[in-house]
């Protein structure tokens, strides 16, 4: 059954002037509620906003040194795509990690007025803000009703997905532009007018602009659902079809220039499929709770311990209310845009299972005849490539896997080997449960006078967290000595894990060094190479390694050796040439003579 918009509109609509008013009022009361959710979301940082960022040390220093980087680079005349002082003497390219312009820009704007801690909270919460809005509007056009778009907008907003990822993914928090997209797409389908084409082809461009990862998966999901939602009829007009190149125009002509520094990356940007496994989904996933729930996050927390960075990129479950809620509206209504979301969900859903299925992080193995595994790795020398030599050989021998889409989409499509996580399709996944949690609100809203408050109060309970830790961002005493002591030759900070943090980029904003390492999803090869040696400091070729890169000064970070540290002390006094020059707290300083 469907019920219809009337039944849960409350009063009539008023005309004119008031009408208006109205809609404003109402529009700017759910922008209060999404922006109280998003400051709670980051409630750690009110004691010091402009001095602390949410989360642990991380990515959160990478994007907060990117907006930093960003304006000083414009500012001195150069590109802010290339750092030269990073990763030396190859440099560092934007390109090797994520880019997030859609925040970057404004916030190397805002940052330069107001202090840049302070602005990227505020883009933490502008993005808070808008992603609550814009699934309010989606589901406001999908039912009919403000008041339960206003619920699914509050379940967008404190989402486990973007919960977890308010510790340091400005650019994966930026989730408004999906629904933005999907209501635009609505409009056109349904009214077929150009400028809802354009609008839509804008939006889809700005969650590519919020973050790189969006792009080519919105891209393998959105037809599934434009094709079913459109209708067979609909798609045998050829003013549909303008309308759709029209969109890719759009999208095409905004996101082409800046997608040409992924593009035109001297050594691409692959990764093996051992990486794409970690970062994929299982199906229990998305019945798990969030892991900052204050009352079953611990459960959570042990479900998600096998597997690395799991609670973070596998967090993909909606929670318990929309997926009750989403059931009991593919129950009540089986429309053609229910349909749609279906597909759009569903599509989302195998992909986000990464190339072979897994169950609860950990790997499923199958016999394969092995005429099957011989035929399957004859097909293709790129997916031989992606499946790497064990893979193969395990398959030729007669043991498998259960083979996903990913697989072929990982190891043929252009961009496919970029993706390591194929878990964050897991957003658009949420987003048609959200939908469809909407359709199921509406109708139990036409039965039961408090359900949306009620629902409301439950989503408060069932995705309830507990306060990110905030961090500092000032700069540390090592920072101030390595400012005091510059000797015109670049630095390396050991052990290689400390020095591949984000934090160690936004350090160079502070002692104004150069860094012969980083991070970056995708090192240069320079560094790849020289890892090994560096891992194994103060081994001779290590001492060697650093020497030809003209390293004179060494930053050894104690607490990061942990317990190897008495171990690693021994030997750099024991090894020639090297000479302890200082210790400012937390830090050693060694001199390679």
């Amino acid at each position: 059954m469907i019920v219809q918009p009337e039944a849960v509109a409350g009063t009539p609509p008023i005309a004119g002037r008031s009408a208006w008013a109205g809609r404003v009022a109402s529009y700017a009361g759910l922008a209060v509620l999404y922006l109280a959710a998003g400051l709670w979301l980051i409630r750690g940082v009110l004691a010091d906003p402009a001095g602390l960022i949410p989360g642990w040390a991380g990515d959160n220093f990478y994007f907060l040194w990117q907006m930093v980087w960003f304006r000083e680079a414009v500012l001195a005349g150069i590109s802010p795509l290339w750092a030269p002082h990073i990763f030396y003497p190859e440099g560092f390219h934007l390109a090797r990690d994520d880019m997030t312009l859609l925040n970057t820009l404004p916030g190397a704007l805002l940052g330069g007025l107001i202090g840049d801690a302070l602005a990227y909270n505020v883009l933490l919460l502008v993005s808070s803000t808008l992603s609550g809005l814009c699934m309010a509007l989606w589901v406001r056009r999908l039912t009919g009703s403000l008041a339960v778009g206003a619920v699914c907008g509050l379940i967008f907003v404190l989402l486990p997905f973007r919960a977890i990822r308010q510790a340091g993914h400005l650019d994966l928090v930026t989730t408004w532009p999906i629904p933005l997209t999907l209501l635009f797409l609505d409009r056109a389908l349904d009214q077929g007018r150009w400028r809802d084409w354009a609008l839509g082809g804008l939006a889809f461009a700005l969650s590519a602009f919020g973050a790189w990862y969006f792009a080519p998966l919105f891209a393998l999901v959105l037809p599934a659902y434009a094709l079913v939602r459109g209708g067979l009829v609909g798609w045998r007009s050829g003013k549909r079809w303008r309308g759709v190149a029209l969109f890719a125009l759009v999208a095409g002509g905004l996101l082409l220039p800046a997608a040409l520094p992924y593009l035109l990356l001297p050594s691409g940007l692959r990764h093996p499929i051992g990486e794409a496994l970690k970062g994929s989904a299982s199906p229990s996933d998305y019945v798990v709770p969030s892991v900052l729930h204050p009352l079953w996050g611990e459960v959570a927390r042990a479900y998600f311990a096998s597997s690395e960075f799991g609670r973070i990129d596998r967090a993909v479950s909606p929670g318990f209310v929309a997926l009750g809620l989403a059931a009991l509206g593919l129950l009540v209504r089986r429309d053609r845009q229910v349909l749609a979301i279906l597909a759009f969900g569903g599509v989302a859903f195998l992909f986000s299972l990464g190339p072979a299925l897994q169950w609860a992080g950990q790997g499923i193995l199958v016999p394969w005849p092995t005429a099957l595994g011989m035929w399957f790795t004859s097909l293709s020398p790129e997916l031989n490539e992606y499946l790497g030599p064990t893979s193969v050989a395990m398959l030729r021998d007669g043991t498998g896997f259960v083979p996903l889409p990913a697989l072929l989409a990982g190891a043929l499509l252009p961009l496919g080997r970029a993706i390591r996580a194929w878990a964050r399709l897991g957003i658009f996944v949420d987003v048609a449960l959200i939908g469809l949690a909407g359709v199921g609100l509406v109708w139990l809203a036409g039965r039961w006078r408090l359900a949306v408050a009620a629902a409301a109060l439950l989503v408060l309970i069932d995705l309830a967290v507990v306060p990110l830790e905030a961090t500092p961002v000032a700069p540390r005493p090592v920072d101030g000595w390595l400012r005091a002591n510059d000797d015109g030759a670049p630095i390396v900070v050991l052990p290689v894990a400390a020095a591949n943090e984000p934090r160690e980029m936004w350090a160079t904003l502070h002692h104004r060094r150069t860094i012969v390492h980083g991070h970056a999803t995708h090192q240069p090869p320079t560094f790849r190479a020289a890892r090994p040696a560096l891992a194994e400091f103060p081994t001779p070729a290590g001492v060697e390694a650093l020497r030809r890169w003209g390293v004179r000064q060494v930053v050894l970070l104690p607490e990061a050796y942990g317990t190897a540290w008495p171990e690693v002390a021994a030997k750099l006094a024991a090894t020639p040439g090297l000479q302890r020059v200082a210790a400012p707290a937390g830090a050693e300083i060694w001199e390679i003579r």
